[in-house]
């Protein structure tokens, strides 16, 4: 959120967006044609089969299915016809972008609920409840609607399986209940809630998670009583899992609170009136594939999918997916960010779920998109055609090629385009990337705090270049070329380095100190000795190529931080 606040801290202006796109929308005509002269070139799905962007949710269809609604987290709501193999959206109109809850009525699945903003990292916030009488194929607002600097986040809904009328939220500000299908509601508990489930065929009786407590009513929320649960005081994050197979079981996965790994499982079998340890090992929000590493991310990424036709196979998903066929006790890997003794499902899970329509089929929402086993786990396979949900961190274009460019998103590499033909040249998270303008051979691109590789065959291999430099960047560390002089760069991390060779060697060349991140970097095409840089509301510039800096910060810059510096081609 650096980038949101002022010097001291505070947002300021939070909601000009939002008041900017209300005056906007009040200017268009009823009929609105297409403006501009914009084409998507792409990719429609995911470069080489890999990953295609983040998702938070996925909702099925109650009696069709063929029909699925997944959603982004800020890549708004898409929707397939034929059970994932392709996907389409009509929600780039949305003000919001972020899904993070998506429910089908189970009495009328013409009405479609969601959850706006992004639940698991606050990429995008909420601007309420969504509601679609057409199966998902138009979206209105309802009752509860917020605007972006409320900053809310609503973490899952529930419909009345009888009644379609009758809503619950568990969201930041409390639990609330609607009676009206969305056009009013209740508070019926405060406090941050981010899970809440049914007991299956009694929906007067709910279950309700903080990140520290359970709670239950079996009177549609007049009233609550707290869980007993041991160790989950200890939590991060918990999640509920509830299965038709036997109502009155409830599973709770914990985080741990010290450093996001796996606290443990726990299960009831008399709806919540006692719990029991199922298991705390092996680390199934952590990173090896054995699970004796320890941590995780489980305030990130987390899912627990329970199946509603056998009580004790159940799912949880951290950075891997993780599989249990009696009840959570003992564990084994399922799917593996590097197929590591799994086959491969992309990093980062966010959801889990299974197929009502078929009791061996289940979903899982990634930081890749979606994956799904038709086999209990045993198999996955990646269900992306079609969706464009990138979150682009940067884009760098040829200057002898229109149709080559390159683009670092995040979580799903560096993305090479060429004349329409999409592949991926790097993994990880892809951030500042650069094709050189007098060679296109030569590439450059990064990962997070200030990784640089280097191509020089177009991108089909690359070599780290950036290992002398001894600092860590910003999360996106800025480097360009230089304008008039294509072997050199200049890269900003605690301060400015210069390579003239194409990043074979590097030196430093300012004495910024070691604390603060560079996060913009300029450098004046009319004259490469002068030079900007900015690390977090300072200004630094130096006419010289970095013998000398003066801070040139003014109080008539504004309030925050400094995020991109151009500087006029033509003047010094």
């Amino acid at each position: 959120m650096e980038s949101r606040v002022d010097q001291d801290g505070y947002f300021r202006n939070a909601n000009a967006t939002h008041e900017y796109y209300e005056l906007y929308k009040k200017t268009l005509k009823e009929q609105k044609g297409a403006a501009g002269n914009w084409t998507q070139i792409g990719p429609f799905g995911a470069p080489d089969g890999g990953g295609s962007g983040r998702t938070n949710c996925i909702a099925f269809h109650p009696t069709n299915s063929s029909i699925i609604l997944v959603g982004a987290a800020s890549g708004g709501l898409w929707r397939s016809v034929n059970g994932g193999s392709s996907w389409t959206t009509n929600t780039d109109g949305l003000e919001n972008l972020g899904i993070s809850d998506i429910e089908f009525s189970p009495s009328n699945p013409n009405i479609v609920y969601a959850a706006t903003g992004d639940r698991d990292a606050g990429d995008t916030y909420s601007i309420g409840i969504i509601k679609s009488i057409d199966g998902g194929l138009t979206w209105q607002t309802t009752g509860l609607s917020y605007t972006p600097d409320a900053k809310r986040r609503i973490y899952k809904i529930l419909v009345h399986p009888q009644n379609d009328s009758i809503l619950y939220i568990a969201s930041s500000l409390g639990l609330r209940k609607s009676t009206d299908r969305g056009d009013t509601w209740t508070l019926i508990r405060a406090g941050s809630f981010i899970d809440m489930k049914f007991k299956p065929n009694d929906p007067n009786t709910i279950y309700a998670a903080t990140a520290t407590i359970i709670i239950k009513t079996v009177d549609e929320g007049q009233t609550w009583t707290t869980l007993s649960i041991p160790m989950v005081s200890a939590s991060r994050r918990l999640l509920i899992g509830v299965t038709a197979a036997n109502p009155n079981i409830i599973y709770v996965v914990s985080v741990k609170s010290s450093d996001n790994g796996f606290n443990g499982l726990y299960r009831s079998t008399d709806a919540g009136a006692t719990f029991t340890l199922r298991a705390s090992s092996p680390n199934v929000l952590g990173w090896a594939s054995n699970g004796s590493d320890s941590g995780g991310q489980g305030w990130y990424d987390l899912g627990l999918g329970v199946s509603q036709t056998n009580e004790n196979l159940l799912f949880i998903g951290g950075i891997n997916i993780w599989k249990s066929i009696n009840g959570g006790t003992n564990w084994t890997l399922s799917g593996h960010w590097t197929a590591s003794g799994a086959p491969y499902v992309h990093a980062d899970i966010h959801e889990i779920k299974f197929s009502p329509h078929n009791a061996n089929t289940v979903w899982a929402c990634t930081d890749g998109g979606l994956s799904v086993s038709t086999a209990n786990g045993a198999n996955w396979i990646e269900k992306n055609s079609g969706l464009s949900i990138a979150q682009i961190y940067r884009i760098g274009g040829s200057a002898q090629n229109a149709t080559k460019i390159l683009s670092g998103w995040q979580d799903n590499g560096t993305n090479l385009n060429n004349a329409n033909d999409w592949s991926r040249v790097l993994g990880g998270d892809g951030m500042e990337c650069i094709i050189d303008y007098s060679n296109q051979n030569y590439m450059y691109g990064s990962l997070y705090y200030g990784e640089i590789k280097r191509s020089t065959n177009g991108g089909a291999s690359w070599t780290e270049i950036s290992n002398s430099i001894t600092e860590e960047g910003a999360w996106v560390t800025p480097y360009l070329q230089d304008p008039n002089t294509a072997a050199t760069l200049y890269a900003g991390y605690k301060n400015v380095y210069k390579t003239t060779n194409r990043g074979n060697s590097w030196t430093k060349i300012s004495t910024f100190g070691t604390t603060l991140n560079i996060n913009a970097l300029a450098v004046s095409k009319s004259n490469s000795n002068i030079i900007v840089a900015a690390n977090d509301s300072y200004l630094w510039k130096t006419t010289d190529g970095g013998t000398n800096w003066t801070n040139i910060t003014s109080v008539s810059f504004g309030v925050g931080n400094i995020t991109s510096i151009a500087i006029q081609p033509h003047q010094s």
